[in-house]
């Protein structure tokens, strides 16, 4: 106890002593200049705390002459710097709710951790439900590790609250994605709502964007009441883009529900992006092709339910046609876009879950594609990268050309180039970057480069590197967030930096602008993307990869010893841990197959799914009508043709082709 009471009181009196010596100016060796403001203090008592101040004065300490240090830095204001003065040499607490994130950043800046510790520990501990939006930017801004879990978990636990601050408006695009993507407690209505005044709050900037966040609305589950509302859009700026959803909204209820029209209901509830619970679909893991014996591929599909232990599968149309293995895919509303392979390099067709069926789609240009990689956008686009191509002589060799194919249209073109021909590589995409990850490239070494496609642009560049060379990883988007499974088992998450990136894009569109090539320029690496280690799985390769809600789901493949492999393993995105319970298998040993979550209508999983598009009269004789509804244009009569009925309101009617109005 004595020697207790000695500590405390030679610290007191230490104390006392160095405020007195400040206040009297004596011994001050040093002047720290902060702006415009000067501070005479000790070199001692700086260098004892800080290890900026102490790598920046040792080599100087035995001059006898008054030091200056000028600090310009901008995480270092006058206020903050008094605030340390007043921590330093008279012991105040004065880190309060409004000055601790400036005392945090100078901390930071100053590398004096036990009052980065204090200020972080002060924030995680009066962290509220108003200040979590802005703490959450903060703390990533500074990679504050656990305070940026904190207030995100509490963001999200709090999205109600926080969905109508004024502080959501001003979110970075990047940032308003990730909690799109993370949120699960808003109606679709508020949903629909965020995103709008986010663009509205700066249209002219970000109506480009709003096609990157329509993935999040279902249109058929917004109330009939904000549906009637939501139309007046179609006389704003948004029209253009919202009429198709808009339009499928109103069809599903007029057409639909109220009309009792089973197949439009299919239809459309078929083509909806995300995960949809309904009578007329299930959500599904769909696996296309791939090889079941090591040698022969098969054009064989079928759905799986990840959710439940036993093996529940149904079997699907097959693929059109023996395209071998080494094709790619991807999904657009719902749909799945096929290209390339082994045996039909040209080949391209999507399968429409709401007919269970396949339509062939004009070839892959020039001599098609396998080995490739694929991604769509929200804006009806699907991008085809690299892979092995034929050159004049007949030779496969690695291509670094980016084809586009246009879904209205139906017409495919030369997009740009990558910087890095690549093979065996996997793509996802994150608003309008389409990141690329690893690959084989031209000299047939495994690379480690991360590529991204700005698809607003139409520019490319070296966004980074992966941790270790990669080839056959697999990339999957929940549409805020980017995961890679590398095949020796790691499971990463990519970290963008934004502003980084649009500034990188900023200056790449200037200088195509100005005539410079996509080849020449962007081939130095920028550093736009991170990445943090999730979890790490069992090894194996040639496997494919999907997210069941917050979960990332591995399937079949082989494994080191070249076994076919039929396990799934689960993966959780929030803790990187393996779920208690064991996922189903597949039905069979499987390897190079495409796995995608889809919604699939309940009618084509049975053990004899129907032919006809239409249903049986008892089917018919199950369904309730939808009670009355509010929303005038749902209680209109099911006669009337959606296009009359906007228009009896006032609304005109873009010219676009919809295939549930025909």
């Amino acid at each position: 106890m004595a020697r207790e009471n000695l500590t405390d009181e030679t610290f007191v009196a230490v104390r006392r002593g160095i405020g007195e010596q400040l206040n009297d100016g004596d011994f001050c060796d040093l002047t720290v200049v902060v702006g415009q403001v000067e501070f005479s203090c000790h070199r001692v008592i700086l260098a004892s705390v800080s290890s900026f101040f102490k790598t920046s004065l040792k080599p100087c300490w035995r001059e006898a002459s008054n030091r200056k240090v000028d600090i310009t830095h901008e995480d270092v204001s006058p206020e903050a710097f008094g605030y340390l003065i007043d921590i330093l040499y008279r012991g105040e607490d004065v880190v309060n709710e409004q000055t601790a994130k400036d005392i945090l950043k100078l901390s930071i800046y100053l590398q004096i951790k036990f009052l980065e510790d204090y200020c972080l520990d002060f924030l995680q501990e009066t962290l509220k439900p108003h200040t979590c939006l802005e703490m959450w930017q903060f703390a990533l801004m500074y990679n504050l590790g656990k305070l940026t879990v904190m207030s995100f978990k509490m963001v999200l636990q709090e999205i109600n609250v926080v969905s109508q601050q004024e502080e959501m408006l001003s979110l970075p695009k990047s940032l308003f994605l990730i909690l799109l993507s993370a949120q699960k407690k808003l109606k679709m209505d508020d949903v629909c709502k965020t995103i709008l005044r986010w663009v509205e709050a700066d249209q002219d900037a970000r109506l480009i964007h709003l096609w990157e966040f329509l993935p999040f609305v279902c249109f058929l589950q917004l109330s009939s009441d904000y549906l009637c509302e939501i139309v007046t859009y179609l006389n704003h700026p948004f029209g253009k883009i919202l009429f198709e959803k808009i339009n499928e909204g109103l069809t599903y209820s007029i057409k639909g529900t109220q009309g009792k029209d089973s197949t439009i209901m299919r239809r459309i509830v078929a083509r909806q992006p995300v995960p949809f619970t309904s009578p007329e679909v299930e959500t599904r893991a769909f696996i296309i092709g791939g090889y079941t014996d090591g040698t022969k591929p098969t054009q064989d599909t079928y759905a799986l339910d990840v959710n439940v232990r036993d093996v529940k599968s149904d079997n699907l149309a097959p693929l059109q046609g023996p395209i071998g293995v080494d094709f790619a895919s991807c999904t657009l509303n719902n749909e799945v876009y096929v290209c390339g392979g082994s045996e039909l390099p040209r080949f391209f067709a999507v399968y429409k879950p709401g007919d269970n069926e396949w339509e062939v789609l004009p070839s892959v240009p020039e001599n098609g594609c396998e080995k490739h990689a694929m991604a769509a956008n929200n804006c009806s686009k699907i991008y085809v990268f690299g892979g092995l191509t034929k050159n004049s002589a007949g030779d496969k060799v690695i291509s670094s050309k980016v084809f586009i194919y246009d879904i209205h249209v139906k017409e495919w073109k030369v997009f740009c180039s990558l910087p890095v021909g690549v093979k065996e590589t996997t793509a996802a995409a994150l608003g309008h970057r389409i990141y690329l990850f690893g690959g084989v490239d031209c000299k047939g070494a495994n690379t480690d480069v991360v590529q991204c496609v700005d698809t607003l642009s139409g520019c490319a560049y070296q966004a980074g590197r992966l941790p270790s060379p990669a080839c056959g990883a697999r990339a999957i988007s929940n549409g805020g967030r980017i995961y890679v499974v590398i095949p020796e088992g790691d499971i990463l998450t990519m970290l963008e930096n934004f502003l980084l990136a649009e500034q990188v894009e900023k200056e790449m569109s200037e200088e195509k602008e100005n005539g410079k090539s996509n080849a020449e320029p962007f081939n130095s690496i920028r550093s736009t993307v991170s990445f943090q280690k999730r979890a790490t799985m069992t090894r194996r390769r040639h496997f494919s990869v999907c997210l069941n809600a917050k979960e990332i789901i591995v399937c079949g493949g082989e494994s080191e010893d070249g076994e076919l492999l039929s396990s799934i393993q689960g993966i959780s995105v929030a803790d990187g841990l393996f779920p208690r319970w064991k996922y189903p298998v597949l039905k069979e040993r499987r390897a190079k197959f495409d796995l995608h979550m889809l919604n699939i209508p309940t009618v084509y999983l049975r053990e004899d799914p129907p032919i006809s598009d239409d249903l049986s009269e008892d089917e018919e004789e199950v369904s309730e009508p939808s009670p009355p509804s509010h929303n005038p244009a749902v209680n209109a009569s099911t006669s009337v043709p959606v296009e009359t009925l906007l228009r009896g309101i006032g609304i005109p009617v873009p010219i676009c082709k919809n295939a549930y109005l025909e």
